[in-house]
């Protein structure tokens, strides 16, 4: 038996209480039915929406960095390095602090190399296998074609920092090239493997350049030889993905440049 009464909710708030409760399932990703609805267009409407910062899309989520300006996609299984986001708080802390500064008159800074500004690796891993991207200060007006085309840019790219004269590594070039994006941002790739006896290692690398308002945005992805099959395409997707976004740091922000 069917008894009818009573009186029906209004319109508007069925239609909220359903778009509620679309937007909870989706961004629970409720038994994977958003990953799999998000992969029927392959990805399109993820990357437009960036929901794929919140959910893995065909094995990929996306990182997202709008303080430092870039974007790009990785494995959805790896993590972010803990450790390297509490060095960059540190760092960002130290930058913004309101304290004088050393009576010396001495610069905030720790020398060496920049360390990324993102990274991620299979849980559990040695670090050998990452992807990272690293955020540095340049020369003003430098632009990736004053290196030359994308095989002389890579040719002395190897030669002077990955495998000096005397560094006991040796640098082979697989690949060099270029390719815009849809706002016209020129980027330089470039595919090499490294090895040394001393330490011993055998590595493959992926890497993604690009230059603009005197910042130069590295990605690196980086694999032993022998797990280069495995990750290969995960790795050819981050660097097809990785994007310098319109909002990001000012140089003001380095004190020094490369």
């Amino acid at each position: 038996m069917v008894v009818y009464g009573g009186t029906l909710p209004p319109a508007r708030r069925l239609i909220v209480s359903g778009l509620t409760a679309t937007a909870i399932a989706l961004g629970g990703n409720l038994f994977g039915v958003t990953s799999w609805l998000l992969s029927q267009d392959g990805g399109v409407l993820a990357e437009r929406s960036r929901l794929d910062v919140l959910v893995p899309v065909n094995g990929l989520r996306r990182c997202l960095d709008r303080d430092n300006g870039f974007t790009f996609l990785y494995p959805a299984r790896w993590l972010a390095d803990q450790t390297l986001y509490r060095r960059y708080a540190q760092r960002v802390e130290q930058a913004t602090a309101l304290d004088p500064p050393p009576l010396r008159g001495g610069k905030r800074r720790n020398g060496g190399a920049p360390e990324p500004a993102a990274a991620y690796g299979p849980p559990g891993g040695s670090g050998e296998e990452n992807i990272s991207v690293v955020v540095a200060p340049i020369r003003d007006g430098f632009t990736l074609q004053k290196l030359g085309t994308p095989q002389e840019a890579a040719q002395t790219f190897l030669q002077t920092t990955v495998a000096p004269e005397g560094s006991g590594k040796m640098a082979t070039l697989l690949g060099a090239g270029a390719r815009r994006d849809a706002a016209g941002e020129l980027y330089y790739f470039t595919e090499f493997t490294v090895q040394s006896d001393r330490p011993a290692f055998f590595r493959h690398n992926l890497a993604v350049y690009a230059a603009r308002n005197g910042l130069l945005y590295s990605l690196n992805c980086q694999s032993s030889e022998a797990r280069w099959t495995e990750n290969e395409a995960g790795f050819r997707r981050a660097a097809e993905s990785f994007t310098i976004l319109n909002s990001g740091v000012a140089t003001a922000g380095f004190p020094d440049r490369l």
